[in-house]
Protein backbone atom coordinates (compact mmCIF):
# COMPACT_ATOMS: atom_id res chain seq x y z
CA UNK A 1 0.00 0.00 0.00
CA UNK A 2 1.26 3.44 -0.91
CA UNK A 3 -0.50 6.20 1.00
CA UNK A 4 -1.41 9.50 -0.56
CA UNK A 5 1.22 11.17 1.65
CA UNK A 6 3.93 8.78 0.39
CA UNK A 7 2.90 9.29 -3.23
CA UNK A 8 2.84 13.04 -2.75
CA UNK A 9 6.38 12.92 -1.28
CA UNK A 10 7.47 11.15 -4.51
CA UNK A 11 5.86 14.00 -6.48
CA UNK A 12 2.94 11.88 -7.72
CA UNK A 13 -0.25 13.87 -8.17
CA UNK A 14 -3.57 12.83 -9.72
CA UNK A 15 -3.08 11.89 -13.34
CA UNK A 16 -2.16 8.96 -15.57
CA UNK A 17 0.46 6.46 -14.36
CA UNK A 18 1.99 4.70 -17.37
CA UNK A 19 5.10 2.98 -15.94
CA UNK A 20 6.63 1.88 -12.70
CA UNK A 21 10.03 0.55 -11.72
CA UNK A 22 11.26 -1.62 -8.83
CA UNK A 23 14.87 -1.63 -7.65
CA UNK A 24 16.38 -5.11 -7.33
CA UNK A 25 19.43 -5.42 -5.11
CA UNK A 26 20.31 -9.03 -5.92
CA UNK A 27 19.25 -11.76 -8.30
CA UNK A 28 20.89 -14.92 -9.53
CA UNK A 29 17.97 -15.76 -11.82
CA UNK A 30 18.36 -14.46 -15.36
CA UNK A 31 15.25 -16.20 -16.67
CA UNK A 32 12.21 -14.37 -18.03
CA UNK A 33 9.42 -14.12 -15.43
CA UNK A 34 5.77 -14.04 -16.48
CA UNK A 35 4.53 -11.07 -14.51
CA UNK A 36 1.20 -9.34 -13.88
CA UNK A 37 0.92 -6.01 -12.06
CA UNK A 38 -2.36 -4.73 -10.67
CA UNK A 39 -3.06 -1.28 -9.19
CA UNK A 40 -6.22 -0.27 -7.33
CA UNK A 41 -7.34 2.63 -5.19
CA UNK A 42 -7.89 1.59 -1.57
CA UNK A 43 -9.21 3.09 1.65
CA UNK A 44 -6.69 1.02 3.61
CA UNK A 45 -3.68 2.73 5.13
CA UNK A 46 -2.07 -0.59 6.13
CA UNK A 47 -2.75 -4.32 6.46
CA UNK A 48 -4.05 -5.61 9.80
CA UNK A 49 -3.08 -9.28 9.35
CA UNK A 50 -1.84 -11.88 6.87
CA UNK A 51 -5.35 -12.43 5.50
CA UNK A 52 -6.26 -8.73 5.03
CA UNK A 53 -6.03 -8.83 1.23
CA UNK A 54 -7.34 -6.13 -1.10
CA UNK A 55 -9.40 -7.57 -3.93
CA UNK A 56 -8.02 -7.10 -7.45
CA UNK A 57 -9.55 -8.19 -10.73
CA UNK A 58 -8.74 -8.41 -14.42
CA UNK A 59 -9.81 -4.78 -14.97
CA UNK A 60 -7.17 -3.66 -12.41
CA UNK A 61 -4.30 -5.27 -14.36
CA UNK A 62 -1.96 -2.61 -15.72
CA UNK A 63 0.87 -4.88 -16.89
CA UNK A 64 1.08 -8.42 -18.19
CA UNK A 65 4.18 -9.76 -19.87
CA UNK A 66 7.55 -11.43 -19.66
CA UNK A 67 10.36 -9.63 -17.87
CA UNK A 68 13.89 -10.69 -16.92
CA UNK A 69 14.74 -9.16 -13.56
CA UNK A 70 18.13 -7.44 -13.36
CA UNK A 71 20.11 -5.87 -10.54
CA UNK A 72 19.11 -2.20 -10.48
CA UNK A 73 15.92 -0.56 -11.74
CA UNK A 74 13.41 -2.85 -13.49
CA UNK A 75 10.95 -0.81 -15.52
CA UNK A 76 7.48 -2.03 -16.46
CA UNK A 77 5.68 -0.05 -19.16
CA UNK A 78 1.97 -0.60 -18.59
CA UNK A 79 -0.28 -2.27 -21.14
CA UNK A 80 -3.16 -0.30 -19.55
CA UNK A 81 -2.50 3.04 -17.88
CA UNK A 82 -3.75 3.61 -14.34
CA UNK A 83 -5.84 6.71 -13.66
CA UNK A 84 -4.65 7.96 -10.27
CA UNK A 85 -7.39 10.04 -8.69
CA UNK A 86 -5.57 10.78 -5.43
CA UNK A 87 -5.72 8.78 -2.20
CA UNK A 88 -4.03 5.48 -1.34
CA UNK A 89 -3.19 2.80 -3.89
CA UNK A 90 -2.28 -0.86 -3.70
CA UNK A 91 0.29 -2.30 -6.10
CA UNK A 92 0.06 -6.08 -6.56
CA UNK A 93 3.08 -7.75 -8.22
CA UNK A 94 2.16 -11.29 -9.33
CA UNK A 95 5.04 -13.50 -10.48
CA UNK A 96 3.60 -16.37 -12.51
CA UNK A 97 6.92 -18.04 -13.35
CA UNK A 98 6.10 -21.07 -11.22
CA UNK A 99 9.41 -21.03 -9.36
CA UNK A 100 10.58 -19.18 -6.28
CA UNK A 101 14.12 -18.03 -5.71
CA UNK A 102 15.19 -16.85 -2.27
CA UNK A 103 18.15 -15.02 -3.77
CA UNK A 104 15.97 -12.22 -5.12
CA UNK A 105 15.71 -9.10 -3.04
CA UNK A 106 14.35 -5.65 -3.71
CA UNK A 107 15.31 -2.31 -2.20
CA UNK A 108 12.65 -1.32 0.32
CA UNK A 109 11.71 1.62 2.52
CA UNK A 110 10.76 1.04 6.15
CA UNK A 111 7.23 2.12 7.05
CA UNK A 112 5.50 2.67 10.38
CA UNK A 113 2.65 0.23 9.66
CA UNK A 114 2.22 -3.05 7.77
CA UNK A 115 2.37 -1.61 4.25
CA UNK A 116 3.20 -4.91 2.53
CA UNK A 117 1.45 -8.25 2.42
CA UNK A 118 3.01 -11.12 0.51
CA UNK A 119 2.71 -14.84 -0.09
CA UNK A 120 5.05 -17.17 -1.97
CA UNK A 121 5.44 -20.84 -2.72
CA UNK A 122 7.66 -23.19 -4.68
CA UNK A 123 4.66 -25.14 -5.98
CA UNK A 124 1.53 -22.95 -5.85
CA UNK A 125 0.87 -20.10 -8.28
CA UNK A 126 -1.48 -17.96 -6.19
CA UNK A 127 -4.31 -16.13 -7.91
CA UNK A 128 -4.55 -12.51 -6.69
CA UNK A 129 -8.23 -12.41 -7.72
CA UNK A 130 -9.02 -15.24 -5.26
CA UNK A 131 -6.84 -14.19 -2.33
CA UNK A 132 -9.48 -14.11 0.43
CA UNK A 133 -8.56 -17.58 1.74
CA UNK A 134 -4.76 -17.13 1.57
CA UNK A 135 -2.65 -16.59 4.68
CA UNK A 136 0.26 -14.31 3.86
CA UNK A 137 2.87 -12.34 5.77
CA UNK A 138 2.78 -8.64 6.61
CA UNK A 139 5.83 -6.36 6.71
CA UNK A 140 6.58 -2.80 7.70
CA UNK A 141 8.22 -2.07 4.34
CA UNK A 142 7.35 -0.86 0.85
CA UNK A 143 9.31 -1.62 -2.27
CA UNK A 144 11.29 1.34 -3.49
CA UNK A 145 9.52 2.33 -6.69
CA UNK A 146 9.48 4.97 -9.39
CA UNK A 147 6.24 5.97 -11.06
CA UNK A 148 6.01 7.62 -14.48
CA UNK A 149 2.89 9.70 -14.80
CA UNK A 150 1.30 12.67 -16.50
CA UNK A 151 -0.28 15.13 -14.14
CA UNK A 152 -3.99 15.74 -14.63
CA UNK A 153 -4.38 19.06 -16.36
CA UNK A 154 -7.59 20.99 -16.18
CA UNK A 155 -9.34 21.17 -19.51
CA UNK A 156 -10.32 24.58 -20.72
CA UNK A 157 -13.12 25.23 -23.14
CA UNK A 158 -13.09 28.58 -24.84
CA UNK A 159 -16.14 29.87 -26.65
CA UNK A 160 -15.33 33.15 -28.40
CA UNK A 161 -17.95 35.86 -28.68
CA UNK A 162 -19.12 36.45 -32.24
CA UNK A 163 -17.42 39.35 -33.94
CA UNK A 164 -19.30 41.56 -36.36
CA UNK A 165 -17.06 41.97 -39.42
CA UNK A 166 -19.32 44.37 -41.23
CA UNK A 167 -21.52 43.91 -44.23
Amino acid sequence: IFTEDQLSSYGVTPGIISKMSFFMTSSDDNKPRNTDIYIVHTDKDFFTAGNDWVSVGESDKVYSGSHTLINGWNEFEFNNNFIYEGGNILVCYDDNAGTYSSSKSFKVNTTINNSSLYIRSDVTNYNPSASASYQGNVQTTNNQVRFTWESAKPSVTVTPDPIALGE
